[in-house]
C-alpha cells in the first residue's frame, strides 16, 4: 500500500510538472484555460438539468485533454530535429485537427443543448 501511494504521488508530481510546462510554454492552451475558465463559469449559471451541465463541462475536459496531446506531439516532433519532413508535419496537424475536433464536438453539444433541448 506503501509503494502505491507513492506511485500516485509520484504520478501527480509528473503531471502538476507537465501542466507546469504547457502553461509556461503554450499560448494556445493559456487561451484554451481562459475559454474553459469562462464556459465552466457559464455553465454553472445557466438554468439547466444537471445532467446537461455535466454533458457541457465533459467538452471542457475534451478540449484540454486534447490540447495537452497536441502540445505532446509538438514537443516529440520537436526534439526529434528542426529539420522539416512530411510525417513530422502530419503528425503536428493531426494534433491540430484533434484541437479542432475537440472544439467542433464542443460546439455541436452546446448548441444541441442550449437551443434544441
Amino acid at each position: 500500500m506503501k509503494g502505491a501511494l507513492r506511485h500516485i504521488m509520484g504520478a501527480f508530481r509528473y503531471s502538476a510538472r507537465g501542466f507546469k510546462a504547457v502553461c509556461k510554454s503554450e499560448l494556445a492552451f493559456r487561451l484554451d484555460i481562459l475559454f474553459c475558465i469562462a464556459a465552466a463559469s457559464a455553465i454553472i449559471v445557466l438554468r439547466i438539468p444537471m445532467a446537461h451541465k455535466l454533458w457541457l463541462a465533459s467538452t471542457l475536459f475534451f478540449i484540454i485533454a486534447a490540447e495537452l496531446i497536441n502540445t505532446a506531439i509538438e514537443y516529440v516532433v520537436d526534439r526529434i530535429g528542426p529539420q522539416r519532413h512530411e510525417l513530422s508535419g502530419a503528425a503536428k496537424d493531426a494534433g491540430s485537427a484533434l484541437v479542432l475536433t475537440a472544439f467542433a464536438y464542443a460546439a455541436f453539444l452546446w448548441i444541441m443543448i442550449l437551443f434544441f433541448v
